[in-house]
């Protein structure tokens, strides 16, 4: 608003026509721009010995009448009409139907023209998908934002929110060093006390410049596994231009291991775990006693469930620990669930086994996970499930008939709070409770 826009009219060549007046009135709409005035420096109206009049009185008209001492000449720029930016975006025709040189001869032959403005620029906002499969719990992940070239666009400050998934992440901060932001004379501040929210703004004493790196964000990540959004819905330049059209991102956690179970079958012993996500994953080596015994492929990235079983076949009687290794395509790898499988003959009656270990937290491998083992004489259809004091249902770990036989069940409760649990079996007339405890 307020901004000059310079408007050229040109013309034919005048040379020898005998041109020594002329005079035309332009309309428009003056709710988009305002006509301020005339330039004639350097245009074929600005010859010596030619004195012009111009009125604006009248909203939407400007009127200009001209006489010289000699004849005008030449062709091109004829004389420069100024008007101002009055609303926007906005839109108007620039018509003449009076255009007049001395009494009429020459005629005019007039093109109208028109002014279009355009609405604020807009800047592309871009915060990343970062991976951070490698990071340990408790470490940083960096998030650095981006932007296009926001030079000669104004911009003298920013505000914005970012959300994420609290039970994954803690946003603890910003960095600008180096970054867009970061200029001589801005301040950017962060607040950080929402849970999943983070509050971004800055503004400084002179315009921010350039294109690239705009801002980091800083996380800790809280728990291994998982995906969270990063959305931002109510990024603000100035006081809405330019405008912001943001990119949203994410942060990738590895694998997500829901179960891990063994159950024992004649000579066999069948192994089944399940995925609430996976990222990047290319498989999972399967060991028995520290030996590799099999490798089954993954689903690379995933946010649905997915399960895997692998038969292990002929076995002796005995005690058999199995463990389950992810393997990411970069070939790093880490252990994400252990059971271990009695195989032994058919159980002489129910039972429910205390948990273990108990109490259990989050190890160093990073699962919050417990051991609950229990046992069928015979074929029959038992329900497990685990409960919290107030007697809500917290997770159906087995809901099916299953073969008379010996069971072990790996528990992950890493996005469960601290305190005391209930897990309840029932199978037939056969109905036990037990308490485990979780620390974290």
């Amino acid at each position: 608003i307020g901004d000059e826009i310079p408007v050229m009219l040109t013309s034919s060549d005048l040379s020898g026509l005998g041109v020594v007046s002329f005079e035309f009135t332009v309309t428009y709409d003056a709710s988009v721009v305002t006509a301020t005035g005339i330039n004639t420096s350097e245009t074929i109206s600005g010859a010596s010995g030619w004195n012009i009049q111009v009125n604006t009185d009248t909203p939407g008209e400007i009127s200009v009448a001209s006489l010289g001492a000699s004849e005008l000449t030449g062709s091109g720029d004829f004389i420069e009409l100024v008007f101002e930016v009055a609303s926007e975006p906005g839109y108007t025709d620039l018509s003449s139907t009076n255009f007049t040189f001395n009494s009429g001869i020459p005629s005019a032959n007039v093109t109208n023209g028109s002014i279009t403005i355009n609405a604020c620029p807009e800047v592309a906002i871009e915060i990343p998908d970062i991976d951070a499969t490698s990071l340990n719990t408790g470490e940083e992940i960096h998030v650095m934002i981006a932007s296009s070239d926001i030079t000669d666009l104004g911009v003298v400050s920013f505000e914005f929110t970012l959300t994420y998934n609290p039970e994954l992440l803690t946003a603890v901060g910003i960095n600008t060093d180096g970054t867009i932001s970061g200029a001589d004379g801005w301040t950017a501040t962060a607040n950080t006390e929402t849970p999943g929210i983070i509050n971004v703004g800055g503004s400084g004493s002179g315009e921010l410049t350039g294109s690239g790196d705009f801002i980091e964000i800083i996380f800790t990540k809280d728990y291994d596994y998982g995906e969270s959004d990063l959305i931002s819905t109510s990024w603000l330049f100035n006081d809405g231009c330019p405008t912001a059209n943001v990119t949203n991102g994410a942060i990738l956690l590895p694998v997500e291991l829901t179960s891990f179970t063994g159950t024992t079958k004649e000579n066999n012993i069948t192994l089944q775990w399940a995925t609430a996500t996976e990222v990047n994953n290319k498989g999972f080596e399967l060991f028995r006693n520290g030996e590799e015994i099999t490798f089954i492929n993954g689903y690379g990235t995933s946010a649905d469930e997915r399960v895997y079983s692998f038969i292990d076949k002929n076995l002796s009687q005995g005690k058999y620990n199995y463990q389950l290794v992810q393997v990411d395509f970069d070939g790093s790898n880490r252990q994400v669930g252990e059971i271990e499988v009695i195989m032994n003959n058919i159980p002489k009656k129910y039972s429910l086994k205390q948990n273990y270990p108990n109490p259990f937290s989050k190890g160093s491998g990073g699962n919050t996970s417990t051991k609950i083992e229990y046992s069928l004489p015979e074929e029959s259809f038992v329900n497990i499930t685990i409960y919290d004091m107030l007697g809500k249902k917290i997770a159906q770990l087995v809901s099916e008939k299953k073969a008379a036989g010996n069971y072990v069940i790996d528990f992950n409760a890493g996005n469960l709070s601290n305190g005391i649990y209930l897990y309840k079996m029932t199978s037939n007339n056969f109905t036990l409770v037990k308490k485990m405890i979780l620390l974290k």
